[in-house]
């Protein structure tokens, strides 16, 4: 997959070896979650995409399309899965998030899909306006609690717990 530019400042990439270490340094995610998704991204699992700005990384998005970790809401509607898509505070609203999501179409599209799906938190209303504006609809799959453990922006350990839904979107 070649890289873009999102609004002609950032160019969005898969995660590359030589670039673990900085992308661990500078997007705070759990230990170790950086190099288990290169190495699914490795064995055909998934296609990490790494935001940068210059040589900064400044957002991410896990798409997941094979693989036991792809969720079941996701294989009965044979969808590719976007997974952890984050933004760092500095670049939100630059059109980082949009260029991440398209890229992953891309890339869903590029591994035979024609759906992509993910899920959101039902309050999360700034990520369900942008999942809107790129196509996404409910999927009629219901709601869904997760669960799981993050490191936030300021390097402090959280845990989250989230009432989902499932959303879809059809790809050309």
């Amino acid at each position: 997959m070649d890289a873009v530019r999102a609004r002609g400042t950032v160019e969005v990439r898969p995660l590359a070896a030589e670039d673990l270490d900085v992308v661990e340094q500078m997007l705070a995610r759990y230990p170790g979650k950086h190099r288990e998704r290169l190495q699914g991204q490795r064995k055909g699992e998934c296609v990490y995409l790494i935001a940068w700005d210059g040589d900064e990384p400044v957002g991410h998005l896990n798409l997941r399309v094979r693989g036991r970790k792809l969720p079941d809401r996701a294989r009965r509607l044979r969808a590719a899965q976007i997974e952890d898509l984050r933004v760092s505070r500095a670049h939100r609203r630059r059109g980082v998030a949009t260029e991440l999501m398209q890229r992953a179409a891309e890339a869903a599209q590029a591994h035979g899909f024609r759906r992509i799906g993910l899920g959101v938190d039902v309050d999360n209303a700034p990520a369900r306006g942008l999942y809107r504006q790129e196509g996404y609809e409910e999927s009629g799959l219901g709601r869904f609690v997760v669960s799981y453990p993050y490191i936030d922006e300021d390097g402090a350990e959280r845990q989250a717990h989230e009432t989902c839904t499932y959303l879809v979107k059809q790809l050309a």
